[in-house]
């Protein structure tokens, strides 16, 4: 016994809640869409694809590559221009401009 605090006690003080914040952390992991799933979604240029930049798709940021669609002469795509998601390389997704 440690002043008066059994080591039973102690144990349950400091052994349940990190045990307790682990289990929070875990069930807490937002995980990004799966990226097979995004091909065919329209998403906005949050940093200019020159021709690689960053895109929001369905409230997430991705890395992203413009791909110029046959008969384009565009290179890059800028801030909040809609493109469509046509492809995945990894977690790159690759993209071209929007019809709208």
């Amino acid at each position: 016994m440690l002043s008066g605090i059994s080591l039973t006690a102690l144990i349950s003080l400091t052994v349940l809640p990190s045990i307790f914040c682990v289990v929070v952390a875990l069930l807490s992991r937002h995980k990004k869409a799966c990226e097979v799933d995004l091909i065919g979604s329209f998403a906005f240029v949050e940093k200019p694809l020159e021709p690689e930049g960053a895109v929001l798709v369905r409230g997430e940021l991705w890395r992203a590559r413009f791909v110029a669609a046959s008969g384009t002469h565009a290179k890059a795509a800028i801030h909040g221009a809609r493109v469509c998601v046509i492809g995945v390389r990894g977690h790159l997704l690759l993209v071209e401009l929007a019809a709208y």
